[in-house]
């Protein structure tokens, strides 16, 4: 799979353990440190990949059965739920008989930025994993063939509201929180016992050109919306793309900024919580995989 950057493995910070009286070569200097217990988050930076996105998903999100058929298929993830749909392994080779593998890895927080730009789109992730192991070898298994190059450098990135589009929308960025904490339980073992997954919390911001009366008169007005960033293939938009919904999106009331004789412009910043009906986020992903 591809990425830009990451780390790996479990962190073990050293404990102060002073034990005075023990006649060492000095008494008065501190004693050998002990290693802490494993903990920490994993961080990664990967292109969104058409085939690869559906497995950073599923590690964070609930994920309704596949729809659709003949190459052309539709997964459709939540917020709701205890949890994901599904824990990553992830192994690693730096070089040769050096490996590592990240065990019961789960997403805490994914984070899209989005602009009609010449780079690729991205995937920022934190992630959590409940073990590693040091090993000289991939782990048992076949690895399968690389996905294609699908990834967003081309697509045509959308913002709309209520279904309608937001054409001054220069940018946006969407933070969806998964709120995971790593829970040590008195397991018997120094690893993580399990995570709970909490509170989602989904979150974006996005300037628009003008001052954007109609999303000033929203905050003004504490009413919510549907706020919608989409991307589609431009060879084909109708099987091929990525959909992220903020159904229940309020919008905050931003001050007028002037700083030139120019049009004005407005910084909004949108809060997406969960009511009966809706999740605080759904992302559905087209693409030509069956099933993850």
């Amino acid at each position: 799979m591809r990425f830009y950057s990451l780390t790996a493995g479990l962190q073990r910070g050293l404990v102060r353990d002073n034990q005075l009286g023990l006649a060492e070569a000095n008494s008065r200097d501190s004693g050998e440190r002990r290693r802490g217990l494993p903990g920490g988050s994993l961080r990664r930076t990967t292109p969104i990949n058409l085939t690869e996105a559906g497995y950073w998903l599923s590690a964070g999100f609930r994920r309704a059965p596949a729809t659709g058929a003949d190459g052309d298929f539709v997964h459709v993830f939540d917020t709701g739920g205890e949890g994901p749909a599904q824990l990553l392994s992830l192994a690693h080779k730096y070089a040769e008989d050096d490996f590592t593998i990240d065990r019961g890895v789960a997403l805490a927080e994914l984070q899209i930025s989005a602009a009609k730009t010449e780079n690729v789109a991205r995937f920022n992730m934190t992630l959590m994993g409940l073990g590693d192991a040091v090993d000289d070898a991939w782990p048992a298994g076949a690895v399968s063939a690389a996905a294609a190059a699908d990834d967003f450098s081309d697509w045509r990135w959308r913002v709309l509201f209520d279904e309608g589009v937001v054409g001054d929308a220069l940018n946006i960025d969407i933070n969806l929180n998964r709120g995971v904490e790593m829970v040590q339980g008195m397991s018997g073992d120094e690893w993580p016992t399990f995570h709970h997954f909490g509170e989602a919390d989904a979150t974006a911001s996005f300037k628009l050109y003008g001052r954007g009366k109609a999303f000033r008169d929203l905050g003004r007005a504490g009413a919510s919306g549907k706020i919608t960033l989409e991307a589609t293939a431009p060879d084909d938009p109708e099987n091929r793309y990525l959909r992220i919904e903020l159904p229940n999106a309020q919008f905050n009331q931003p001050q007028n900024e002037v700083s030139s004789g120019g049009q004005m412009s407005a910084d909004f910043s949108v809060e997406a919580g969960q009511t009966s009906e809706a999740s605080a986020a759904v992302i559905t992903l087209a693409n030509g995989v069956a099933a993850y």
